[in-house]
């Protein structure tokens, strides 16, 4: 999977934020993205303006670690490094969501428990890994292929992706400087 497809993927869920709770988005906007994941081609413009936040970080990311923005490294490191310390900083569009919401649109790399299967939809059960927020179920959409006992990245209740152990310790282990606009809020 290529960095446009991963953020993508958690991207989705955050696009009901920007149109429920901070109205930034429209419907069709929000369909665009489904297609998008579904296959569409990639609407740089449209994801510009809808998630021109998240796309700074990024960026801002990517130039501390050479990296280019929409590269999986970039993306992977934003999403399970960066993205709750943006939160807690009250970064961006975070400082207009109540609490109970930011915490929602937090990341949680979770352990999956059991693999359940409803014949429509996959769930996962998962049990807490690094953080202290516990799942009982996760939507899974994009119908990931996991096994009991491996890790998931949970994004605004759905499971975005596998996590392989070593990548996300290598991951913590590189991505350790802190960005510069959230050294201004240490």
């Amino acid at each position: 999977m290529d960095g446009t497809d991963l953020f993508l993927k958690y991207a989705y869920s955050c696009a009901d934020v920007q149109r429920d709770y901070l109205h930034k988005i429209t419907d069709s906007e929000l369909r665009r993205v489904r297609e998008m994941i579904a296959g569409a081609p990639f609407d740089e413009p449209l994801i510009r303006k809808m998630f021109a936040p998240a796309l700074g970080r990024l960026e801002e990311i990517a130039a501390l670690h050479g990296l280019e923005p929409l590269s999986h490294e970039n993306v992977s490191a934003y999403f399970l490094i960066y993205h709750n310390q943006y939160i807690d900083a009250l970064d961006g569009n975070y400082a207009q969501l109540p609490p109970k919401i930011r915490e929602f649109c937090k990341v949680h790399i979770v352990r999956v428990t059991e693999v359940d299967s409803d014949g429509r939809k996959r769930w996962f059960s998962l049990a807490p890994h690094d953080e202290p927020l516990p799942y009982e179920r996760a939507l899974d959409p994009f119908h990931l292929a996991v096994e009991n006992d491996a890790l998931v990245a949970v994004h605004q209740g759905l499971a975005v992706t596998a996590v392989d152990e070593q990548e996300y310790a290598r991951l913590l282990a590189t991505f350790t400087a802190l960005p510069p606009s959230l050294r201004r809020g240490a």
